[in-house]
């Protein structure tokens, strides 16, 4: 008797009816399909195999669901899957905008001259996934490697602090002292949320008194996390699958790999720890960096009349936001070797 095959089940995402979608860029044609979750195994595959190629410690993978799932398509997603799982006929007056239904209203005539069989709900899917925003394969490869860069200028200023001082966890205070304003990368991480914000909380006294104690209390959060143990891994991916706000999708776990492969670059770094709220911290500023990469990505669209989004887009988003800077040039040779790696 032959042994049947596993059954490998994929975990489908219902999300609630959305209000009435705006209209959006319109990307190439693409077929429609289907909105199935990955699962945890999967997202394993995935970023084991960025990890081989050794362009970024950040996962593009990771950065393609927060701008895509949680950003970008969100609105769209939720509407479409919102439609799958009705039994019932969308009611287009309600939950598409006058242009959506003339586009939808051109299928069925279309249709109908043909003589061939209308199901509405099955029709409107198809014109929202093709009204999607779509990414290039390597697109997302130009923001890991450029957060790698960003990540790895801010803890070596920490370290580099951290051992001035002769304390051994990275924690906030580092980060404001002797601040690194000709960091090459100062000017853009300085002037997101996360960094004003702490930075202004670092500066009041009751804060400061308390930093002074803090590698005490942060000791027991350092406990050698185990940086390649697999559960470990496991839990940082199968979080990615699972669609949440703003804050849901984080980056700690390779915040904490940056930080340990510089520490292999100076023996005055070999015994250094990372504090939880350093790689908290770390991760909202990566979140912040593409919170604004998101609307300028939909203006440079709309200037450039694209339909989809290349490397190209992501590498001028860049350029623009380092137009003044003395460094640009070896910035982007970095960025661009990286990316050959």
């Amino acid at each position: 008797m032959e042994a049947q095959a596993p059954v490998v089940k994929k975990r489908v995402i219902k999300i609630k009816k959305s209000s009435k979608v705006t209209n959006q860029q319109e990307p190439e044609k693409q077929s429609e399909q289907p909105v199935v979750a990955e699962t945890t195994s999967e997202k394993v595959a995935t970023e084991t195999s960025e990890e081989k190629e050794q362009i970024s410690i950040i996962p593009s993978s990771r950065i393609k669901n927060y701008i895509s799932k949680e950003k970008l398509n969100k609105e769209l997603d939720t509407l479409i899957e919102s439609i799958k799982t009705s039994n019932d006929n969308v009611d287009l007056s309600n939950v598409l905008t006058e242009e959506y239904q003339k586009k939808v209203g051109a299928v069925i005539k279309e249709k109908e001259q043909k003589k061939e069989e209308i199901q509405l709900n099955t029709i409107v899917v198809d014109v929202l996934s093709k009204h999607k925003y779509k990414f290039s394969s390597n697109s997302f490869k130009v923001l890991s490697v450029f957060l790698d860069l960003m990540i790895e200028e801010i803890t070596l200023h920490a370290m580099n602090e951290l051992v001035k001082n002769k304390k051994s966890i990275i924690n906030l205070k580092y980060i404001f002292n002797n601040e690194n304003t000709s960091g090459d990368l100062y000017k853009i991480y300085s002037n997101l949320v996360t960094y004003v914000n702490e930075k202004k909380a670092q500066s009041t006294t009751e804060t400061t008194e308390q930093s002074e104690t803090t590698e005490q209390t942060e000791q027991s959060e350092t406990t050698e996390q185990s940086e390649t143990t697999e559960t470990t891994e496991q839990s940082e991916v199968s979080e990615s699958v699972e669609s949440v706000d703003t804050k849901g999708i984080n980056f700690e776990f390779y915040i904490r790999k940056i930080c340990n492969k510089l520490k292999v670059s100076s023996d005055d770094f070999a015994k250094i720890k990372v504090s939880e709220k350093y790689q908290k911290f770390c991760s909202n500023i990566v979140l912040d960096f593409l919170d604004q990469v998101v609307p300028l990505t939909k203006i440079l669209l709309e200037v450039m009349t694209t339909k989809t989004i290349t490397d190209l887009v992501f590498e001028t988003i860049i350029k623009i936001q380092l137009f003044n800077n003395e460094k640009l040039d070896s910035l982007l040779d970095e960025l661009h070797k990286r990316l050959k790696n």
